[in-house]
C-alpha cells in the first residue's frame, strides 16, 4: 500500500469505518475443515501464481500438521 493509502485505512479503522474508497483487497483465504476436535489439519493450498510447494513453505503447513 502507498503511504496515503495505508494512512487512510488507520485513520478509519480508529473511526470505526474500514470502507476506505481507493482500498482494494490484495488477498483472502478460504479454509475448508474437516475433522473431529481437535483435530484440524492441511491436506492441499492453491494459489494461481505461486507455487504449491511454495506456499506450504510459506505457511509452514508441514510443521502445522505435525
Amino acid at each position: 500500500m502507498t503511504k496515503e493509502l495505508n494512512q487512510s485505512v488507520k485513520i478509519s479503522q480508529k473511526n470505526g469505518t474500514v470502507n476506505t474508497p481507493g482500498a482494494v483487497e490484495k488477498a483472502s483465504i478460504k479454509i475448508h475443515c474437516k475433522g473431529d476436535y481437535p483435530l484440524v489439519r492441511v491436506t492441499d493450498v492453491r494459489n494461481d501464481t505461486v507455487s504449491i510447494a511454495n506456499l506450504w513453505e510459506r505457511f509452514e503447513l508441514t510443521a502445522m500438521n505435525k
